[in-house]
């Protein structure tokens, strides 16, 4: 799968995701087709490196975990059935979540765990876990999407290390989280705003147990704290979801290649894939 091919990937998704925003999380058709397209575009990326990671290894079946919490299947339910309809390997696909999640009664979202095989594990967030509790195998590819900005630092930090106990030596972690150093958030906070930075992190979110955006990084420092979890970043870059058309958005892309020459990894979302280092040990501690 080459990677020019991503566009074209996500407008076969893009019908799948349509159908999880309309008939599981019951979005109207305008956010249904804006969800739709933005999540079409991430899970292009994800799949291209998930079967590169898969075609390279040539491994059968391939255990993947997503410990970013299942919600509405927008990853893994794409993702999954990609896989199942046009990948030769077989895969064991995992996913942990709240067992407050109010998708869980969802009829269609019942099908899609049934008929894609997903091992769905639920576990309370508002409590300490440890994933090494919930599982005695390793993983081959962990993602980690989307998350980490919902997270309060220490739980992160926390997850991060769980994450590489778990994963196998010659293992993956797919992270992707907003990027504190896009070119938006730079211009806002050059004009002292942090306006929509940060957002749903106030008492009602606290009693909820469910923060919206309450932290945020750049791939700087999430190199370091993967590296103090003994992961090394072996691939990071940035970008926008969603492939959008129109004069404005085709100028507007422009002017961020032209910027991007100068300031790097300006785009809103960072995605990054991260491998156990070579003198990776178990930190001498316990979670």
């Amino acid at each position: 799968m080459k990677k020019r091919n991503n566009k074209k990937v996500a407008k076969i998704v893009f019908l799948n995701s349509y159908n999880i925003e309309k008939k599981i999380v019951l979005n109207n058709d305008t956010k249904a087709r804006y969800w739709a397209n933005a999540n079409a575009k991430r899970n292009a990326i994800l799949l291209y490196h998930i079967q590169k990671f898969i075609n390279y290894n040539k491994k059968s079946p391939v255990n993947i975990l997503n410990a970013s919490g299942i919600a509405a299947g927008q990853v893994d339910f794409v993702i999954a059935e990609y896989l199942k309809n046009t990948s030769k390997f077989a895969y064991n696909w995992h996913a942990i979540d709240s067992p407050n999640n109010s998708y869980l009664t969802n009829s269609v979202f019942k099908e899609k765990v049934k008929d894609l095989s997903v091992t769905l594990k639920l576990i309370d967030f508002n409590k300490p876990y440890k994933l090494n509790d919930l599982y005695a195998n390793k993983f081959d590819i962990i993602l980690f999407t989307e998350i980490a900005e919902h997270l309060d630092f220490s739980s992160f930090l926390n997850l991060l290390l769980q994450i590489s106990q778990l994963l196998s030596n010659d293992g993956i972690l797919i992270f992707t989280t907003p990027n504190l150093l896009s070119l938006g958030f730079r211009i806002k906070m050059l004009f002292g705003s942090t306006s929509g930075i940060f957002w749903g992190d106030g008492i009602e979110n606290l009693k909820q147990g469910l923060f919206g955006h309450i932290t945020s990084y750049d791939i700087g420092r999430l190199k370091y704290l993967l590296n103090e979890v003994g992961l090394e970043v072996s691939k990071s870059f940035t970008f926008d979801y969603a492939y959008k058309t129109g004069v404005i958005n085709f100028l507007t892309r422009i002017l961020k290649k032209i910027i991007s020459i100068i300031f790097k990894n300006i785009y809103s979302t960072i995605f990054i894939i991260a491998e156990k280092t070579e003198k990776y040990h178990v930190m001498p501690f316990k979670i």
